[in-house]
C-alpha cells in the first residue's frame, strides 16, 4: 500500500496561498512526514507542498529511466527517502547518509546509505505510479481552489504538469 495525504494550511501572510502545509507518505503502514489534526494548524511546522509534490513526481520520473533514486528531506541533516526499482516493484526505505556540498534535491547514488526509521518496503510501480499522479492532481485542484489568477499557480501547474508527461 502506497498512499500521499497530504493538507494546505492558508494564512493571510501567504504570498502563496495553499503552498504550505503538512504532507505524509505511508508505505505499507510505515509513514514519513508530519500530518496533524486542524486544531493544531498555526502551531506546527509546515513544509513546502508544492515542491514535495513535485520532487515526488521527479521521483516517478526518474525511476522510469534509473533503477535507484534517493529524495532529500532538505529539511534533516542525512535523511533522504530511497526508491529501487526491481522489476515491477519499487522498494522503499528511509536511510541516512551524510549530505555533501553540491548534492541535490533528487540523487541517483548514494555511498554506504543505512536503512533508519524503517526499510524494504515493496510497492508496485503501477501503484507508485499511480499515487504519485493522483496526489498531484489533487494537490492541483486544491490549488485552483484557494487562489484566483495567481502566476505562481501557473508556475506550480506548468511544472507539475511537465513532469507528469
Amino acid at each position: 500500500m502506497f498512499k500521499i495525504i497530504f493538507r494546505g494550511i492558508c494564512n493571510e501572510w501567504d504570498d502563496f496561498p495553499g503552498q504550505n502545509g503538512y504532507l505524509q507518505i505511508d508505505v505499507n503502514g510505515y509513514t514519513y512526514g508530519d500530518y496533524y489534526p486542524e486544531e493544531l494548524d498555526g502551531i506546527m511546522g509546515q513544509i513546502d507542498l508544492s515542491d514535495w509534490i513535485e520532487r515526488l513526481v521527479r521521483v516517478k520520473e526518474g525511476l522510469k529511466k534509473a533503477e535507484y533514486v534517493v529524495l532529500s528531506d532538505v529539511d534533516a541533516y542525512d535523511t533522504w527517502i530511497e526508491f529501487k526499482k526491481k522489476f515491477t516493484d519499487v522498494v522503499v526505505s528511509i536511510v541516512t547518509c551524510e549530505k555533501w556540498d553540491g548534492s541535490m534535491d533528487i540523487e541517483y547514488h548514494l555511498d554506504n546509505p543505512k536503512i533508519s526509521d524503517w526499510g524494504n518496503q515493496v510497492i508496485t510501480f503501477d501503484e507508485f505510479e499511480n499515487e504519485i499522479d493522483r496526489a498531484a492532481e489533487a494537490y492541483l485542484a486544491y490549488l485552483k481552489s484557494v487562489n484566483n489568477d495567481d502566476e505562481l499557480l501557473k508556475q506550480v501547474e506548468s511544472r507539475l504538469i511537465r513532469e507528469c508527461s
